[in-house]
């Protein structure tokens, strides 16, 4: 019984980190969506992603980032809830991780045209923007980190507090 709450719970936390995953995608592109299309008018020609001009996203674009979610979730997962995990310093996994989702975004930008494949410069900014979000992400989590550590480090003090006065 216990493994099978262990896989309903790594289901359950795979699920979460899609969704998380899938969430922070949509909101990004819907928001750069908007700036680009008004700053480039020629945006909706050139990439799938802008097709709609300004309009929203398109239910394909959308299908496609749930895609690409699924597959950053499966790096993700892999690279700090598997067995995995203990074994690789965390600087290293957020060096895979960064790596894994600039291959996995730049194979579905190829294979569904979201960038022209001759412009270096969109594709040193969409690097550069992966980089960032993921340098981001690092950062939030690392300080997500710190503060629990902070949070049950307390409760532990406390805890040993309150257990000294009882043997005293």
């Amino acid at each position: 019984m216990d493994n099978e709450m262990n896989k309903g719970s790594a289901f359950t936390g795979f699920l979460q980190e899609f969704a998380k995953i899938f969430t922070m995608i949509c909101l990004l592109m819907s928001i750069l969506e908007k700036i680009i299309t008004d700053k480039f008018p020629d945006a909706p020609e050139t990439s799938s992603i802008f097709s709609l001009g300004g309009a929203g996203l398109p239910y394909s674009a959308i299908f496609q980032f749930a895609a690409l979610a699924l597959v950053l979730a499966v790096f993700s997962r892999l690279l700090f809830f598997s067995p995995l995990e203990s074994k690789i310093p965390y600087l290293l996994k957020l060096i895979l991780l960064t790596i894994s989702n600039l291959f996995a975004t730049s194979v579905f930008a190829i294979l569904f045209k979201w960038f022209p494949l001759d412009n270096m410069r969109v594709w040193i900014i969409a690097f550069l923007a992966i980089f960032i979000a993921n340098a981001a992400a690092a950062a939030l989590s690392f300080l997500f980190v710190l503060f629990e550590n902070r949070k049950y480090n307390a409760l532990l003090d406390n805890y040993k507090k309150r257990h000294a006065n009882y043997n005293g």
